[in-house]
């Protein structure tokens, strides 16, 4: 699996993105996108990668 990386809000940081795994959102456009947890604080995190 690639390795990603996206900005924690509760950090204020760029971080890696532990167990990440690649997710539709919902809307109008779909888009997709990569859910993780931070690897420092364990918060959420989300990078959005384009349209699906």
């Amino acid at each position: 699996m690639a390795e990603y990386t996206g900005r924690c809000m509760r950090c204020k940081t760029d971080r890696q993105i532990k167990d990440a795994k690649e997710t539709i959102m919902k809307g109008k456009v779909k888009m997709r996108a990569v859910r993780g947890i931070c690897v420092k604080c364990g918060a959420t995190m989300y990078k959005i990668l384009g349209k699906a």
